[in-house]
């Protein structure tokens, strides 16, 4: 991804917050959590942060969008990012992305040889909430294979 040459001395220590604090599931990067949430102490103003969403844009880590209709101004992550800039900028998580809480187990699957999912689900998982799971995630792929179109 090679952004650390691409952000200023500034913005790339106010990414390496967000990345510290904001959880790997969250899907957007809204400029007021910016602010309040995943950069404490950093002083950030609203247009230094959104200086940086349009800059991860540019980018091409996400897309920004201007808050409208009740909606905020925000990043959406582009799909499988956050990883290798979480990697990229050195962020590891001791140093801020929570572990499962007690009572919760982290699962790791191997989906792709590049991309791993992680998944943090109860201890105690039921056999109804495995297959409420299950029938979620098939329901997820937009284009389904030909197998399961034959199978319809």
């Amino acid at each position: 991804m090679q952004i650390n040459e691409s952000l200023t001395k500034r913005q790339h220590e106010v990414l390496r917050a967000i990345l510290a604090q904001q959880p790997l599931h969250e899907l957007e990067l809204d400029v007021e959590d910016l602010k309040a949430e995943y950069t404490p102490g950093l002083d950030v103003s609203r247009s230094e942060g959104i200086s940086l969403l349009r800059r991860l844009d540019e980018l091409g880590l996400g897309d920004f969008k201007i808050g409208r209709r009740g909606r905020p101004t925000r990043l959406e992550w582009s799909v499988g990012v956050r990883k290798g800039l979480a990697e990229e900028t050195e962020v590891s998580k001791e140093e801020g992305q929570s572990s499962p809480s007690a009572g919760q187990i982290m699962h790791q699957f191997q989906l792709r040889p590049t991309l791993a999912v992680e998944l943090v689900l109860p201890s105690d998982l039921t056999q109804h909430e495995a297959a409420r799971l299950a029938a979620f995630v098939q329901a997820l792929p937009f284009d389904p294979s030909p197998a399961v179109q034959e199978g319809a």
